[in-house]
């Protein structure tokens, strides 16, 4: 049996862990396809498109954005370059980590003598929909969570056993666990704390040479964690680290967490989570007190209860000293193993009564089966992709010379770009401009869009679908606006250039004020480097400052891989639903920041005016 224990502190029988095992398969079945059949969210394609499609991951080059969970991306791009860019090969690195998560949840819990604790505190855990669901997710909490879990495991093997690798592999672990996610640095320091302390007072009483050498593997493991420390600083100095909020613990931590874990939250929920703590507080000081030393904290009742209270401590001292968010939702998702692990200590070294209400703690995996659907998303739902909306543009008729224009919030326009890259890059392009845009084709409204201007969708759009999982309804212009050719110029062939800018097109704006505009763009486009970091931009301008009014973009790696030559293999356009009073110039030009080489062989650009009907 995998789970077989190589300890006697071990307490799950041949039958619990059989059971174990068919658990396992059952669930790690299901996450394979509901990592294939979840639309993708957001943030997800942002690593897709930043990070793991591009292949530049490491800083200064890559983009500059919290959403880089380094090892997340690494392992996302090599996925990609394998198994293709579908959503199951996205999300590949998060859903083979589940075993190992299983795995270490499984091995404490079986710490516990009795069986209702036990198997309550591992349920818990392995069946909470919050932390589930990130392992179908391309985020790289599920990769984090595990290697703390794995962390954590090693750690109660080194208490245990007294033997190095156990050190080795927690520092390992916890470097992992950074790599996948920043947020994890705190709990890699309390660790790390907690190792060190250990040592200075079980390890050197034992041996001053063993002593040595475990406080080498401590520093050099704090040492390895100090570029992920400067990296964070990094990102807080330039207002990256936005994720969370100085609402204080309660609000920010305990609040999100639960309406995440639980699906709800109340002043009882509250109440109680915040009851627990304090009763984990009292516990671990009535222990010290009672034996007069540190025993009990060294070991793997009291190694979960220090964790808890020194995550909460750190928070705290961390948002008033630097000014750092309190974590929220799936910030602060790696609380759950402490506080449950907690709550489960607390009531086996109670009366033996106190076991039954353990079973609090398996509302989780009932509320986890409630919705056996792998489509369905029980904590996420704004900013998914849904592939049947897309399927429903595409099947649209119209007599444009270029696609179809479409008006989206911010959080769809990434499932949008997704989509388009997958089926050839053959749809339009988002509108970046204000949402919603009524002279845009179609629209993409999420259940969250209230604006006023929604009432004038219903007159001036039908709606054509509602994807039953994201909530996403799909409106298509009543009747598309008349389209009048103003210009056509042509575009200078250029070869082999380095070229940062490269004008396509300015026209001076005086007759344009107050117009609906779109500019399209065909050309033959060679690039010399996969994918092609460029975008054409489109922009309306005047000397003063702001000089720039008005920016929107056509970013070229989000449509297609490569372009090698390919006959007008750019055929894009944007939307300028209005030309502002303020504007002197409109200029459509590529914009190539990296400087790789590129060739133009032909090209033209084509100025059309849309006559609004409102």
């Amino acid at each position: 049996m995998i789970f077989n224990p190589t300890s006697s502190n071990f307490h799950f029988t041949i039958k619990e862990q059989t059971i174990g095992l068919v658990l396992f398969f059952i669930l790690w079945i299901f996450l394979f396809f509901k990592a294939a059949l979840m639309g993708l969210f957001h943030d997800e394609l942002l690593t897709f498109f930043y990070y793991g499609h591009s292949g530049v991951i490491l800083p200064p080059e890559a983009h500059w954005d919290a959403n880089n969970h380094f090892l997340n991306s690494y392992l996302t791009h090599w996925s990609i370059e394998l198994f293709g860019s579908s959503p199951l090969a996205l999300r590949l690195p998060n859903v083979l980590a589940y075993p190992f998560y299983f795995f270490a949840i499984f091995r404490m819990a079986g710490r516990f003598k009795d069986s209702l604790i036990r198997w309550s505190f591992a349920l818990s855990l392995i069946m909470c929909g919050f932390i589930f669901e990130y392992f179908a997710m391309c985020r790289g909490y599920g990769l984090s969570i595990t290697f703390v879990a794995l962390a954590i495991w090693a750690v109660i093997r080194l208490m245990e056993t007294d033997r190095l690798k156990w050190l080795i592999l927690t520092a390992v672990f916890l470097w992992f666990a950074v790599a996948s996610n920043l947020t994890a640095l705190i709990y890699a320091g309390l660790i790390l704390g907690f190792l060190f302390i250990r040592s200075a007072l079980v390890d050197y009483k034992k041996s001053i040479k063993k002593f040595g050498v475990y406080i080498l593997v401590i520093l050099l493991s704090g040492a390895s964690m100090l570029i992920f420390v400067y990296w964070s600083f990094q990102l807080k100095e330039v207002g990256l680290l936005v994720h969370g909020s100085m609402l204080g613990i309660y609000d920010s931590t305990i609040k999100t967490v639960s309406e995440h874990t639980f699906g709800t939250f109340n002043d009882l929920i509250g109440v109680t989570v915040v009851g627990i703590f304090f009763l984990a507080v009292v516990v671990l000081i009535a222990r010290i007190i009672k034996e007069r030393s540190l025993k009990f904290v060294f070991t793997f009742k009291g190694l979960l209860i220090y964790m808890l209270i020194g995550s909460a401590t750190a928070l705290i001292l961390m948002a008033h000293i630097l000014e750092v968010n309190y974590p929220e939702d799936r910030t602060a998702m790696y609380l759950l193993i402490f506080f449950f692990g907690s709550f489960a200590a607390i009531l086996s070294m109670g009366p033996k009564w106190l076991k039954y209400v353990s079973c609090l703690l398996l509302v989780l995996p009932l509320k986890f089966i409630s919705v056996p659907d792998p489509a369905h998303s029980q904590n996420f739902d704004a900013g998914r992709h849904s592939d049947r909306i897309f399927e429903k543009v595409q099947e649209m008729e119209h007599d444009f010379k270029f696609p179809l224009t479409v008006s989206v919030r911010g959080f769809q326009q990434m499932t949008w770009y997704y989509s388009n890259l997958r089926t050839g890059a053959k749809m339009g392009i988002p509108c970046h401009a204000e949402f919603p845009q009524l002279v845009a084709d179609i629209i993409l409204k999420e259940p969250i869009d209230t604006v006023p201007e929604n009432e004038m969708i219903y007159t001036l759009y039908d709606s054509v679908y509602n994807d039953p999982y994201t909530g996403i309804t799909l409106f298509k212009r009543k009747q598309f606006l008349e389209r009048n050719l103003i210009s056509v110029t042509d575009i200078q062939p250029v070869e082999n250039t380095k070229a940062e800018y490269y004008t396509f097109l300015r026209a001076e704006a005086d007759s344009l004020i107050g117009k609906t505009l779109y500019l399209g763009v065909e050309l033959t486009l060679d690039a010399e480097t996969v994918p092609f970091r460029s975008r054409v931009g489109l922009t309306q301008d005047r000397e003063e400052e702001p000089k720039n009014i008005f920016y929107d973009f056509i970013q070229f790696d989000w449509l297609k891989t490569s372009y090698k030559g390919e006959d007008n293999n750019v055929h894009y356009g944007a939307l300028i639903p209005e030309v502002y009073d303020e504007a002197e110039t409109i200029g459509f030009y590529l914009w190539n920041p990296d400087t790789t080489t590129f060739s133009i062989r032909n090209g033209k650009c084509y100025l059309y005016e849309l006559k609004r009907d409102f």
